[in-house]
């Protein structure tokens, strides 16, 4: 499925099947640096770019224990970061239901089938 919209002030991921995911953390894995600036409900998003921004705002989302984390972009770097939320009931015993929203190209879209 496909991002159709993200509205940040009810925080919900609208896919283009219809179906719409809501969430407490959206990252956005989609390549490229993000300004989410200009977007409501930033406090909400988590760009994995620019990576010192990204750090720095790790630690506070894994305090905050979101309980939705929907990662937006199935290349490698989502897939990644949505397999590192997924891992984390296994450090700190919270679990969180974690989406991965790729594109119509589908997961790791240019990878070989044996990733």
């Amino acid at each position: 499925d496909e991002v159709a919209a993200l509205d940040a002030e009810r925080r919900q991921v609208a896919l283009a099947s219809g179906m719409c995911l809501d969430y407490d953390i959206v990252s956005l894995a989609i390549g490229g640096d993000l300004d989410a600036a200009h977007l409501g409900g930033v406090n909400a998003m988590l760009p994995i770019r620019p990576m010192e921004t990204f750090l720095d705002r790790w630690s506070a989302i894994e305090r905050a224990e979101p309980q939705r984390i929907a990662v937006v972009g199935g290349g490698a770097a989502g897939t990644e970061l949505a397999l590192a939320f997924a891992s984390r009931p296994v450090r700190i015993g919270k679990a969180a239901k974690v989406s991965l929203i790729a594109g119509s190209a589908g997961l790791l879209a240019g990878h070989t089938q044996a990733v």
